[in-house]
């Protein structure tokens, strides 16, 4: 903002996000309109120059003489990845050299790419080195803190990275720029590195507005709940990963039919669906969504999350399936209609960009001008032949994708994906002439239609299952997507089981007759290792006789503990809050209740003498029963999720940790209470008071708040408490509420439920204030009986 004298305001406007070393700016006639320049005390503004670009030009190959002492080289021998003293000195591609520099010099690589320091090593060069307040802790080269400088072992094409990241960066995804060097160690030719951009703080500032952290993640760590400690701090605080132990809980948490809006509501799911379908696209085998790999993850201070690419030097060579990929939060994105629909629209927009981006003949030209630095390279690990034969192989590659992608998202591509107009693109629509059918609709029962686009008609969630008859034996087909415990419920409810596979035979039965109704449903079955991991048992609790699992499996991914029996008769432990079919069975024919519950003994009654005791009954938590026949004692969410009383008792409070507003109603429910009610402002004030005492509240981001049970669901902008009576005074924050000023674009987020903010860092008079909130966000949950 440009103020006049008398405090007017001249101009302003919204600055666009520009390097660390850069201002917003026009010319100071107002003409024009804002650009990066650089800043010029006492003289006009400047044009912004990046002194890093040429750098990253990758046909131009400048010469990098990197220099250690002897303990330096035995230091690094023996510890890779623990930076030592060198010396760095850069020579354009004129001849002209460059002062030495000391830097920080280590070893770059693991499994597959790491060298010992005389093959051709891969390695990390850090300019800002030296201990805090002298000049080499804040030296600098051309703007740049470090260099990445990688070996190419895995790469006998040495333009797979240099490609490939054109393809993410066109995408919207934030990628680092490429460009190449002639590396000498100690005088000695090592050959020609990739030079990629570092992702630091630096590169950061070149993308995004603000930073909280940037976190990489080791080798097969996914965005799971109690993974967090797993991951590297590249960026921001390491004592404080609160923000991305709430990430976790957000993904895990979310259920499939909200997913897109729950999990969109932090995270930039057009920026990761586009860079799953790069990663597909190019074969990046060793990526996030096809193995868990090679990612990081980064989250600005308002909470925006976005995923960045890293490792793509094995690309370009295989063909994945588009959906096959082994990351969670890809799985998550696939099994959610609007967000697979985004991440089918992503890989579409890949066909549609590259003619832009000419990498064809980009690849033929870089190949053509790193051919001298190829042949003349004394360490690479492959011939130079083996380089020719691998840029055309690149080259063929990308061709041939280019041409199945097209071909197999083709409607996509067309001039009306989405005929008529029902917000279903039509890889998600069976009959993109109809409205009423997609793959969001639900089935009306018995019609003989598909309009859920399921494959099967008749088959929505109040929809009888198909029965299949063995001999009198009568099993059922549920196709209706649902998690293993809700499928167990569903077919309690239909005086079944989920089934139990005796013998191989009895399974081809059932499979042969599952696949007449849908040919590649995979369905969940009644084995589960819930009970104790890697203990896999039956519903009925007997043990497996004979087994059918697929090659690695159970392998326990992301904490599988229920099984699937798939098209192809092998079984697959997955996560139990997936969706899938299912296939139910009559355990016994004689159905005997000798308790009278309603739970016969033969199926879900662990118990037939104690009417307290059958599947879903109330856990009694700290008993040591079994009452919901799960197979463990103690185990319902209200004792699971660190629910205690606190404070005054008298005040009949319980705290327990962080859940989604729903879910924090349905766990006071178990727990014979309501989410907390005031009687007064008094009476909230004096709960405020023995909350914060309690020491039991952790801020988050600067806020320490809690559920409470008021909420405007029934209609909006009438706030009730539970009994769905009016609050007897006002305390509401100033603003509030304000159901988000009408911001639900894009999220479909409305504010309907309601937060006690107990203090915030930041504004302390914001303190003991009602907050309209989001109830798909996770706050701790405050219940009162």
């Amino acid at each position: 903002m440009l103020a006049r004298p008398d405090n007017t305001v001249a101009d302003q406007t919204i600055p666009f996000i520009v390097p660390d070393d850069a201002s917003w700016c026009r010319l100071p006639d107002g003409s024009g309109g804002f650009v990066a320049c650089a800043p010029t005390p006492g003289e006009a503004n400047a044009p912004y120059v990046d002194e890093a670009a040429s750098l990253f030009d990758p046909f131009k190959v400048p010469t990098i003489d990197l220099t250690l002492s002897q303990e330096s080289w035995d230091a690094l021998a023996s510890n890779p990845y623990t930076y030592v003293e060198g010396t760095f000195q850069f020579t354009d591609v004129g001849g002209q050299p460059g002062p030495v520099m000391t830097v920080g010099i280590r070893r770059k690589g693991r499994i597959g790419s790491l060298r010992p320091l005389d093959q051709k090593c891969a390695f990390k060069v850090k300019f800002n080195w030296g201990p805090k307040g002298t000049p080499g802790h804040d030296a600098r080269f051309r703007g740049l803190k470090g260099l990445t400088l990688n070996n190419m072992v895995q790469d006998p094409s040495m333009i797979h990275e240099a490609t490939v990241y054109r393809i993410f960066a066109a995408m919207g995804v934030p990628s680092p720029r490429t460009g190449y060097a002639w590396v000498r160690l100690n005088g000695k030719d090592y050959g020609l590195y990739l030079n990629i951009e570092t992702e630091d703080d630096v590169f950061l500032s070149k993308h995004y507005p603000s930073t909280l952290h940037l976190y990489e993640a080791k080798y097969g760590t996914d965005l799971r709940p109690g993974k967090e400690k797993d991951f590297e701090v590249d960026e921001g605080d390491p004592a404080n990963i609160s923000d991305l132990v709430s990430f976790t809980e957000l993904i895990n948490g979310a259920q499939d039919q909200t997913f897109y809006s729950t999990v969109g509501a932090f995270a930039d799911l057009a920026e990761m669906t586009a860079m799953w379908a790069v990663e597909t696209f190019i074969g990046h085998w060793d990526g996030y969504a096809p193995t868990i790999n090679n990612y990081r993850v980064h989250v600005t201070k308002d909470l925006r999350w976005t995923m960045l690419p890293w490792g793509t030097d094995q690309t370009l060579a295989s063909y994945l399936g588009w959906y096959d990929g082994k990351g969670y939060l890809y799985q998550r994105c696939l099994a959610s209609t609007l967000c697979r629909q985004s991440y089918n629209l992503a890989v579409a927009r890949i066909v549609s960009v590259l003619p832009g981006l000419d990498l064809d003949s980009f690849m033929q030209s870089l190949s053509q001008a790193l051919w001298p630095y190829v042949q003349a390279d004394p360490k690479k690990p492959y011939s130079s032949q083996s380089v020719t034969t691998a840029v055309a192989n690149a080259r063929n590659f990308l061709a041939k994708r280019t041409k199945d992608t097209a071909a197999a998202f083709a409607c996509l591509l067309g001039p009306t994906p989405d005929a008529d107009g029902d917000g279903y693109y039509c890889m998600d629509d069976c009959n993109d002439l109809d409205p009423l059918t997609n793959a969001g609709a639900v089935d009306t029962c018995a019609d003989q239609k598909d309009q859920d686009c399921s494959g099967l008609a008749d088959d929505g969630p109040d929809c009888p299952c198909v029965p299949m008859m063995k001999d009198n034996h009568r099993y059922l087909f549920c196709n209706h997507p649902r998690t293993w415990m809700e499928a167990r419920k569903f077919c309690i409810s239909q005086g079944a089981d989920l089934a139990v596979l005796d013998n191989a035979d009895e399974q081809t039965w059932v499979l042969s007759e599952a696949k007449k109704l849908a040919p590649a449903k995979e369905v969940w079955i009644g084995l589960s290792d819930l009970a104790a991991e890697g203990q896999f048992v039956w519903n009925d609790g007997k043990p497996i006789t004979w087994s059918s699992w697929a090659s690695g499996q159970p392998n326990n991914g992301n904490d599988s503990d229920c099984v699937r029996l798939r098209p192809d008769g092998k079984w697959d432990d997955r996560v139990c809050t997936e969706g899938a079919a299912a296939i139910c069975e009559d355990m016994c024919p004689d159905l005997k209740d000798l308790d009278g519950d309603g739970y016969p003994s033969c199926t879900t009654d662990c118990n037939d003498n104690d009417p307290s005791i059958h599947f879903g009954a109330p856990e009694v938590c700290g008993d040591n029963i079994d009452q919901d026949c799960s197979g463990v004692a103690d185990d319902s969410i209200a004792c699971n999720s660190g629910c205690a009383p606190v404070g005054d008792p008298s005040l009949k409070l319980i705290l327990c940790d962080p859940k989604d507003w729903q879910q924090g109603r349905t766990l006071c429910s178990v727990l014979g209470a309501t989410l907390a009610v005031f009687y007064s402002e008094a009476d909230q004030a004096k709960v405020a008071q023995e909350l914060l005492a309690s020491g039991r509240l952790t801020p988050t981001w600067g806020w320490t708040d809690v559920w409470i049970g008021m909420d405007d669901l029934v209609t909006e902008g009438d706030f009730r408490w539970p009994d769905q009576t009016w609050p007897s005074w006002n305390g509401w924050a100033p603003g509030q509420p304000n159901n988000g000023n009408g911001n639900v674009i894009d999220i479909g987020f409305e504010q309907d439920c309601v937060r006690l903010v107990l203090s915030y860092e930041w504004q302390p008079a914001w303190a003991n204030t009602w907050w309209d909130s989001p109830c798909q966000e996770w706050h701790p949950v405050l219940c009162r009986y």
